[in-house]
């Protein structure tokens, strides 16, 4: 018994004579220091042991008078007074365990239903951050692989021009060395057969001169008489040669100037021819120049699939875990309402054993009234 249990204004005799019939009806010995004890705002003895021995006086003429109208003997008295109480300490005490281990049951039940609502939380919580990095993961798994179509399109745009002005430049300068040398080589070839038609005529000329100075010199041998006509003849004819040699070594001279002219033209152009290929090799720089870039750009762009690969690997595991997350929070949803149900079951069961209680000690009042009912009245 505990003194919290008693109603709160009761006299201080009120609060001893309960405490007493209480434990009188739980079949305890009644002592003072018992009451003592139950009444820890009370310090003198005295006064607990006045309305103790008051109580125990009204106690034994109560159930003398009762006992004494019926005819029934003290044994029976005692005997029956004693099963009285002890099946109401029973019962009571039955009761009373019911309640405490349901009142125990439920309060593990709202326990677990408190843990599985911080669980919930938890969960519910862990759940909104898994969807908030799978959405920054789409959106960044999005936004490198528009980043990565949009710099591979424009890489294979700036590709395919470079090679379209490379090929384009190579084929200009392709038709322009041919043309160039296809023009100096006809040059060249038209003055050549020039200088070979003139040297074919010198050479004509000093021919017929020297078979007519062989023919002069036959007839001097022959015919003195016509030495100084031959001489002369050979004179104008040599004063001819000279003049025709003199024009000739002019135009040779001509010729070879004309050839030192071509020479240089073909010398700028194979300057002009030289600097084409060095501009050709450079092109041809720019061109493998564009192609390692484009490889680097393929490695790149490689990494960025590598990087969207990975991105994706966590995005599924982050469903994975949103699933798992989703899966615990039913889990523990049906959990909590499997305790709601136990704790309603219990908290019902709790309200029919307090019922009972409540009929026992109607039962057991009703007996005690009764029993001051049957006493004789002065």
């Amino acid at each position: 018994m505990n003194s919290d249990t008693l109603p709160t204004g009761l006299s201080v005799r009120e609060r001893v004579f309960r405490i007493c019939n209480q434990l009188y009806a739980e079949n305890t010995k009644v002592k003072i220091r018992t009451v003592l004890e139950l009444l820890p705002d009370i310090k003198s003895t005295s006064t607990v042991h006045k309305y103790h021995k008051e109580w125990r006086t009204e106690l034994d003429n109560s159930k003398k008078t009762l006992f004494d109208s019926f005819g029934f003997s003290d044994n029976f008295q005692n005997a029956f007074v004693s099963e009285i109480a002890r099946f109401h300490t029973d019962a009571k005490n039955e009761y009373s365990e019911k309640l405490v281990e349901l009142t125990e049951e439920r309060d593990a039940a709202i326990l677990g239903l408190e843990n599985a609502d911080n669980a919930i939380i938890t969960h519910q919580t862990r759940a909104d951050t898994l969807d908030d990095q799978v959405r920054e993961l789409q959106n960044e798994i999005h936004l490198l692989t528009r980043e990565a179509k949009q710099h591979s399109e424009q890489l294979e745009k700036e590709n395919a021009f470079a090679i379209g002005k490379l090929e384009q430049q190579m084929g200009d300068l392709e038709k322009r060395l041919n043309n160039e040398k296809r023009l100096i080589v006809e040059q060249l070839q038209h003055q050549i057969d020039s200088l070979t038609t003139k040297n074919n005529e010198l050479r004509e000329v000093n021919e017929n001169q020297r078979t007519e100075l062989a023919k002069y010199q036959l007839k001097l041998e022959s015919n003195t008489s016509l030495v100084e006509e031959v001489k002369a003849r050979a004179t104008a004819s040599q004063e001819e040669a000279k003049a025709r040699i003199a024009k000739l070594e002019e135009s040779f001279t001509t010729v070879s100037e004309k050839h030192i002219a071509c020479s240089q033209a073909l010398a700028v152009a194979n300057e002009k021819l030289t600097a084409k290929d060095e501009l050709l090799v450079n092109s041809l720089n720019q061109y493998e120049l564009a192609i390692n870039n484009e490889t680097s750009l393929r490695l790149l762009l490689s990494d960025r699939e590598d990087e969207q690969k990975e991105l994706r690997a966590r995005l599924a595991r982050v469903e994975r875990d949103d699933a798992n997350a989703q899966a615990e929070v039913r889990r523990l949803t049906e959990r909590q309402g499997e305790m709601k149900n136990k704790a309603v079951t219990a908290d019902k069961m709790i309200s029919e054993l307090n019922k009972s209680i409540q009929n026992w000690d109607a039962k057991y009042t009703k007996l005690q009234t009764e029993f001051n009912r049957l006493k004789p009245r002065n």
